[in-house]
């Protein structure tokens, strides 16, 4: 399910590659790196999506997806040099509302069973 706002990815470069949001204009190479049988294996997917799957898939990619207090972020991989994608990294984060007597790091300590 795609959230009702946006999430941001980030755009990182490195020295040899660029952390980015993915773009529309991702579709086909996003969907020649899927439809690598190794690639495939990683995803545990019998066969790989089509062109049109993937540019039906890709928008939710690019906003990132809302589940409950699960966000989870779609980040392309690009050769710096190129332009051209490498990969994709899929990060998970957790949110959490915190208590109204609670701050920073008593939420996180009482959240995740932490002692100081």
């Amino acid at each position: 399910m795609v959230g009702e706002h946006q999430l941001h990815t980030p755009s990182i470069g490195l020295e040899r590659v660029q952390l980015r949001p993915f773009a529309q204009g991702d579709a086909e190479a996003l969907h020649q790196l899927l439809s690598d049988a190794i690639v495939m294996t990683a995803f545990h997917h019998d066969a790989p999506p089509s062109l049109d799957q993937v540019k039906l898939r890709l928008p939710q990619m690019i906003a990132g997806e809302i589940n409950g207090p699960l966000r989870r972020l779609y980040i392309a991989v690009a050769d710096k040099m190129t332009a051209d994608l490498l990969g994709m990294l899929v990060g998970m984060v957790e949110t959490f509302e915190a208590a109204a007597d609670l701050h920073g790091a008593e939420v996180a300590a009482r959240t995740f069973k932490w002692e100081r």
